[in-house]
Protein backbone atom coordinates (compact mmCIF):
# COMPACT_ATOMS: atom_id res chain seq x y z
CA UNK A 1 0.00 0.00 0.00
CA UNK A 2 1.36 3.40 -0.93
CA UNK A 3 -0.83 5.51 1.39
CA UNK A 4 -1.86 8.11 -1.16
CA UNK A 5 1.23 7.98 -3.34
CA UNK A 6 0.42 7.20 -6.97
CA UNK A 7 2.64 4.97 -9.07
CA UNK A 8 3.59 8.03 -11.10
CA UNK A 9 4.63 9.92 -7.94
CA UNK A 10 6.59 6.90 -6.72
CA UNK A 11 8.46 6.65 -10.02
CA UNK A 12 9.17 10.38 -10.06
CA UNK A 13 10.32 10.58 -6.43
CA UNK A 14 11.26 7.19 -4.95
CA UNK A 15 13.63 8.79 -2.42
CA UNK A 16 10.85 11.09 -1.26
CA UNK A 17 8.54 8.15 -0.77
CA UNK A 18 11.18 6.21 1.19
CA UNK A 19 11.83 9.29 3.34
CA UNK A 20 8.09 9.73 3.93
CA UNK A 21 7.74 6.02 4.74
CA UNK A 22 10.60 6.22 7.26
CA UNK A 23 8.99 9.28 8.88
CA UNK A 24 5.69 7.39 9.16
CA UNK A 25 7.44 4.43 10.78
CA UNK A 26 9.16 6.76 13.24
CA UNK A 27 5.86 8.43 14.05
CA UNK A 28 4.17 5.06 14.59
CA UNK A 29 7.02 3.95 16.88
CA UNK A 30 6.79 7.18 18.92
CA UNK A 31 3.04 6.75 19.27
CA UNK A 32 3.51 3.12 20.34
CA UNK A 33 6.07 4.15 22.96
CA UNK A 34 3.82 6.93 24.26
CA UNK A 35 0.88 4.54 24.55
CA UNK A 36 3.07 2.00 26.37
CA UNK A 37 4.34 4.70 28.72
CA UNK A 38 0.79 5.82 29.51
CA UNK A 39 -0.27 2.21 30.09
CA UNK A 40 2.70 1.70 32.41
CA UNK A 41 1.77 4.84 34.32
CA UNK A 42 -1.86 3.77 34.69
CA UNK A 43 -0.74 0.40 36.06
CA UNK A 44 1.67 2.14 38.48
CA UNK A 45 -1.07 4.56 39.54
CA UNK A 46 -3.51 1.73 40.31
CA UNK A 47 -0.93 -0.02 42.48
CA UNK A 48 0.16 3.23 44.10
CA UNK A 49 -3.40 4.21 45.04
CA UNK A 50 -4.32 0.65 46.11
CA UNK A 51 -1.42 0.78 48.55
CA UNK A 52 -2.59 4.04 50.08
CA UNK A 53 -0.94 6.63 47.83
CA UNK A 54 -2.57 9.93 46.95
CA UNK A 55 -3.78 9.88 43.32
CA UNK A 56 -2.69 13.52 42.96
CA UNK A 57 0.90 12.47 43.71
CA UNK A 58 0.94 9.45 41.40
CA UNK A 59 2.54 11.19 38.38
CA UNK A 60 5.38 12.66 40.44
CA UNK A 61 6.00 9.33 42.17
CA UNK A 62 5.95 7.54 38.81
CA UNK A 63 8.59 9.93 37.44
CA UNK A 64 10.71 9.32 40.53
CA UNK A 65 10.25 5.57 40.16
CA UNK A 66 11.28 5.72 36.47
CA UNK A 67 14.28 7.87 37.35
CA UNK A 68 15.34 5.46 40.09
CA UNK A 69 14.98 2.51 37.71
CA UNK A 70 17.06 4.27 35.05
CA UNK A 71 19.76 5.06 37.59
CA UNK A 72 19.84 1.44 38.75
CA UNK A 73 20.08 0.22 35.15
CA UNK A 74 22.96 2.63 34.50
CA UNK A 75 24.76 1.32 37.58
CA UNK A 76 24.29 -2.28 36.41
CA UNK A 77 25.60 -1.43 32.96
CA UNK A 78 28.59 0.35 34.50
CA UNK A 79 29.37 -2.67 36.70
CA UNK A 80 29.15 -5.00 33.69
CA UNK A 81 31.44 -2.76 31.67
CA UNK A 82 33.97 -2.58 34.49
CA UNK A 83 33.86 -6.35 34.87
CA UNK A 84 34.45 -6.87 31.15
CA UNK A 85 37.33 -4.38 31.19
CA UNK A 86 38.97 -6.20 34.10
CA UNK A 87 38.48 -9.51 32.35
CA UNK A 88 39.91 -8.14 29.08
CA UNK A 89 42.93 -6.72 30.91
CA UNK A 90 43.64 -9.99 32.69
CA UNK A 91 43.51 -11.91 29.40
CA UNK A 92 45.84 -9.38 27.77
CA UNK A 93 48.49 -9.89 30.44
Amino acid sequence: MTDGWTNKELQANPEGYLRWQKEQQGKAERERKEAQEESDFEQFKRLFVDRGGDPAEARAMYKKYRSDMALEEARRADQETRGRMRSDRSRAV
